[in-house]
């Protein structure tokens, strides 16, 4: 079962548990709009030491999936492998 807190006063709630990793966290939010419709998207907040706050950066599920597509060509560059095209 997902847990599911509760529309804050912007019509956003978060749905299921944050993933904590080091440094950063992953969660899963949803709002709903004016005509009834919910749009949901993954919020990364990763913490910046340089101004020592939380930067949150929103990806919805289209961004994951051109993402996915490609996720083996950057992981094999990040590796040290030569990838060309991404």
């Amino acid at each position: 079962m997902i847990t599911m807190s509760e529309f804050n006063s912007y019509g956003i709630r978060q749905v299921g548990e944050r993933v904590r990793l080091p440094g950063m966290s992953v969660s899963i939010s949803e709002k709903r709009k004016d005509d009834g419709s919910i749009v949901r998207w993954a919020q990364l907040s990763k913490f910046n030491k340089n101004t020592n706050t939380y930067e949150n950066f929103s990806i919805f599920a289209t961004d994951l999936e051109f993402l996915g597509l490609k996720i083996p060509d950057l992981l094999s560059s990040l590796q040290g492998g030569v990838s060309h095209g991404i």
